[in-house]
């Protein structure tokens, strides 16, 4: 039995994988695991080639990198938050 489809991706429509930046089609994009959620977001093209030299200087895909560095301002963020409450 097949799974259900997902109705947030129309049948047949390319997208590109991260990693490679090769377009594949809906059968083979793998869903996010239990527990984790896809974004996307649209950047201008002058900050994703800074945004992709910086995680080169680190060694690591601009994925991670925009993610890790996300994360670690978020974290700062509501540090300084709770500070200015406290």
């Amino acid at each position: 039995m097949s799974q259900p489809r997902n109705l947030a991706r129309p049948r047949g429509r390319q997208w590109r994988d991260a990693d490679t930046d090769i377009a594949v089609g809906d059968d083979q994009v793998d869903e996010p695991a239990v527990g984790e959620e896809r974004t996307t977001i649209r950047w201008p093209a002058e900050q994703l080639a800074t945004i992709r030299r910086a995680a080169a200087e680190y060694g690591l895909p601009y994925q991670i990198y925009i993610r890790d560095a996300a994360f670690r301002r978020a974290l700062e963020d509501l540090q300084t938050v709770t500070r200015t409450i406290e």
